[in-house]
C-alpha cells in the first residue's frame, strides 16, 4: 500500500490512494475526507497546483529590487519589472526565510537566487515533493474510564 502526501499551505494535505479499498481504509484513519484514488503522476500534478498557487499568492514574499544611484549618491530602488534592466549592476534580493537582502552583481544571479529562495521556501512549508507514506495511521481509540476520579 502506498499513500501519497501532498501539502497545501492554505489547506489540510491531500492523500492519493491507489485503490477504493484503500481508499476505505484512509477514510478509517487519520486522513479522513483528505483522501483520493490517484496515481504519483496525480499527486504530482496537484503539487504543482498548489506550488503554482502559493508562490502567486505569496508573491510578495519574494522581490528583486534594482539598484540606482541618484544625483546625490544615494541608493534609490527599482520596484518594477527587471526584464528591462541591464545584466551587470546593483540587484538586492530579498530572502523571505532570513530577512535580509542580498547583493548580487549581475541580473542572472539575482533570479538564480530568487529561484533558490522559493525552493527553500517551498521546502519549508514540505511543499518541494510528493512525500510517500507507507502505512496510514489509525485514529487512536479512546480510553474506557474504569473507575471513578476524586479530587
Amino acid at each position: 500500500m502506498t499513500i501519497y502526501q501532498v501539502h497545501n499551505l492554505y489547506t489540510k494535505p491531500d492523500y492519493f490512494v491507489s485503490d477504493a479499498a484503500t481508499l476505505a481504509l484512509c477514510n478509517k484513519s487519520l486522513y479522513k475526507n483528505s483522501c483520493v484514488i490517484g496515481t504519483l503522476a496525480d499527486a504530482e500534478a496537484k503539487l504543482a497546483s498548489n506550488v503554482a498557487n502559493v508562490l502567486q499568492q505569496e508573491a510578495n514574499r519574494f522581490q528583486i529590487h534594482y539598484v540606482v544611484l541618484d544625483n546625490n549618491n544615494y541608493e534609490k530602488w527599482d520596484t518594477t519589472d527587471i526584464s528591462n534592466t541591464p545584466e551587470n549592476g546593483i540587484y538586492k534580493v530579498f530572502n523571505t526565510l532570513t530577512g535580509v537582502y542580498n547583493e548580487y552583481s549581475t541580473k542572472t544571479e539575482a533570479i538564480a537566487a530568487d529561484q533558490k529562495i522559493k525552493q527553500d521556501y517551498l521546502a519549508s512549508l514540505f511543499m518541494d515533493s510528493v512525500k510517500v507514506i507507507p502505512e496510514m495511521i489509525a485514529i487512536p481509540k479512546q480510553p474506557k474510564s474504569t473507575g471513578t476520579q476524586t479530587l
